[in-house]
C-alpha cells in the first residue's frame, strides 16, 4: 500500500527461508520471483537488500542440488558487502556461514573448516563472540570435524556450543538445530540414552514451531538412536515419520533419503530379515 519497494523486497526474500523450512518450495520460488520484479523497479536498492535477497536465490539453487549457482550468489553478495565496507555485522558472518555450508553439502571440509574459522575469530574481533551467530559457527565447526574424522574433537566443540547457548537460552532447551548436530555424534560415540533425549526434545520443538525440516531430521536421529541401543521395534515408528516428510519431495531430500535407506537396511538386518536388508542398501546405493 505505501508502495515501498525495497521494504516489499526485502519480505519477499525473508520470506523464501520460512517456506523453504516448512518445505513449501514452490511457495518460496514464487517470493522469488515477486521480488526479483520488485527490485527491478528500484533503480538502485540497498546492499542490505541486495544481499538478503542474493541469499534467497542461493537457498533455491541449493534445494534444487544446484550448488555452483548457490556458490556463485553467495560469492556475489560477499562482494558486495565487502566493497560497501560492511564486515562487521551479521549479515556479513550469515553470508560467510552460508558458503561454509555449501562447502560442507558438497564436501568440501577442509575449505569448510578453514573458512568457519576465519568466520569465528571475525566475530571475536567484531565484539559478537557471545551471541547466537559464534554459537552457529561453533556448532557448525562440530559437524565438520565429525566429517573429518575426529570424533572426540567434535563431541568437545560440540559440549562448546551446547555450554554458549545455555548462557545466552538460559532454561530453554537447545534448538532443534543444535540438538540434533550434537547428537550425531553422541550416536557415534554410543552415548545414546542422552541422544535420545535430546533428540526427542527436539523433536517436540520442532513440531511446535512447524519446522518440517527438523522435525524430519531429529525424528530420523532418534529412529537411528534407538536403533544403534538395540531398540528396532521403537526406531521403526520414528524412521516412518522421517521417511514420510522426506517422500513428500524426494528431489530436496535425495541424500537424506540415501541415509535412511541405509539406516533401514540396518534395521532389517538385525531383525535377521537379510533379504530386505540387501533391497533396502542396493536402493540407497543406486540413489
Amino acid at each position: 500500500d505505501l508502495k515501498d519497494d525495497d521494504l516489499l523486497a526485502a519480505v519477499e526474500c525473508a520470506r523464501v527461508s520460512t517456506d523453504r523450512d516448512a518445505t513449501r518450495y514452490e511457495e518460496s520460488r514464487q517470493r522469488l520471483r515477486n521480488a526479483s520484479i520488485t527490485l527491478a523497479r528500484l533503480r538502485s536498492a540497498p546492499v542490505g537488500t541486495r544481499v538478503d535477497c542474493l541469499r534467497a536465490e542461493s537457498e533455491i539453487a541449493d534445494v534444487s542440488r544446484d550448488y555452483p549457482t548457490a556458490l556463485a550468489r553467495l560469492e556475489e553478495a560477499r562482494k558486495l558487502l565487502e566493497g560497501a565496507g560492511i564486515t562487521k555485522g551479521l549479515q556479513y558472518n550469515a553470508v560467510l556461514t552460508d558458503i561454509g555450508g555449501v562447502y560442507f553439502r558438497t564436501a568440501r571440509y577442509r575449505e569448510a573448516l578453514e573458512l568457519n574459522l576465519q568466520t569465528s575469530e571475525a566475530l571475536d574481533r567484531n565484539g559478537r563472540g557471545g551471541t547466537i551467530a559464534k554459537v552457529t559457527v561453533t556448532q557448525n565447526r562440530a559437524s565438520l570435524l565429525f566429517r573429518l574424522g575426529e570424533v572426540r574433537r567434535s563431541q568437545a566443540v560440540g559440549v562448546e556450543a551446547m555450554r554458549r547457548m545455555q548462557s545466552l537460552r538460559g532454561d530453554q532447551p537447545a534448538t532443534p538445530q543444535l540438538a540434533v548436530s550434537y547428537s550425531i555424534t553422541l550416536n557415534r560415540l554410543g552415548r545414546t540414552g542422552e541422544a535420545t533425549d535430546l533428540l526427542s526434545a527436539a523433536r517436540e520443538q520442532a513440531r511446535t514451531l512447524g519446522s518440517t525440516t527438523w522435525n524430519a531430521l531429529a525424528s530420523y536421529h532418534l529412529g537411528r538412536s534407538l536403533l544403534i541401543a538395540g531398540k528396532t521395534d521403537g526406531a521403526q515408528k520414528y524412521l516412518d515419520e522421517s521417511r514420510a516428510l522426506w517422500y513428500a519431495n524426494e528431489a530436496a531430500n535425495r541424500d537424506r533419503i540415501a541415509d535412511l535407506l541405509k539406516t533401514l537396511a540396518e534395521l532389517e538386518l538385525a531383525r535377521g530379515n537379510v533379504p530386505e536388508a540387501v533391497r533396502q542398501i542396493d536402493e540407497a546405493l543406486t540413489r
